[in-house]
């Protein structure tokens, strides 16, 4: 898949905190790297179509959990990345709290975990 657009928010004029629970992820997780990746960060790139609306999925070098926080469902998932390794696989989003996974590298953790696969859709 290749990929011509930015990220969701990227270009825009609105503040890009629209997703509240990314500013307690460092608080939930101190010393653990972080970045949203996985179905949240393909919906971002046009990967998948659905937007997920009250979940947001993290990769982070902790250990797997999930954490309900303020009518958010904040899903943790372990991968074995490197810090320099998370670097060069994510972007940094102007104003927003956590790293987002690149198009490839939310691709590859989404295949790791071997989950919804068959919502994956062609990206321009």
């Amino acid at each position: 898949m290749t990929i011509e657009n930015e990220p969701a928010g990227v270009g825009d004029e609105s503040p890009l905190d629209t997703w509240p629970p990314e500013g307690q992820v460092q608080d939930l997780r101190p010393g653990d790297l972080c970045y949203v990746s996985f179905e949240c960060a393909l919906s971002e790139w046009g990967a998948i179509s659905q937007i997920p609306l009250t979940w947001l999925t993290v990769a982070t070098t902790g250990a797997d959990g999930e954490v309900k926080a303020g009518g958010f469902t904040i899903e943790f998932m372990h991968v074995e990345h490197s810090a320099a390794e998370i670097l060069a696989g994510t972007v940094q989003v102007p104003g927003r709290p956590l790293r987002l996974a690149s198009l490839e590298t939310a691709l590859k953790d989404l295949r790791r975990l071997g989950r919804n696969l068959g919502m994956l859709q062609e990206v321009d």
